[in-house]
């Protein structure tokens, strides 16, 4: 008799797995930011700007300067308030927020300075 295990079949569950149902295609995926922001005047990034990584960003946080990432196109920013020591994000709708970072946000390389 053979002891071996059998090689589990690809799609098929384990012995006592649920499987996972299926995503539906017609799921409409809308983003979080409200419409108005995307579409609201930009605001001014130091000029002749050159872009860069979120750990430059966060580097020039830290020195006290204000980012934000010409993909936003409104006048969000983000920031390091130094009285929670947490960063935070300054919303032109709806003002200062904790930032919780998405992996959009950590693998940007669209960071500028704000003047």
């Amino acid at each position: 008799m053979n002891d071996q295990p059998k090689p589990n079949v690809i799609n098929k569950p384990l012995e006592g797995d649920k499987p996972i149902p299926p995503t539906p295609a017609s799921l409409p995926i809308t983003s979080p930011v409200p419409a108005s922001a995307k579409t609201s005047a930009g605001h001014s990034p130091t000029p002749n700007a050159k872009a860069f990584n979120f750990k430059t960003a966060l580097d020039r946080m830290i020195e006290g300067k204000k980012i934000t990432k010409l993909e936003w196109k409104n006048k969000d920013y983000g920031f390091i308030n130094k009285k929670f020591d947490k960063l935070y994000i300054f919303r032109e709708e709806t003002g200062d927020h904790q930032w919780i970072l998405c992996v959009g946000d950590i693998m940007g390389e669209d960071y500028v300075i704000v003047k």
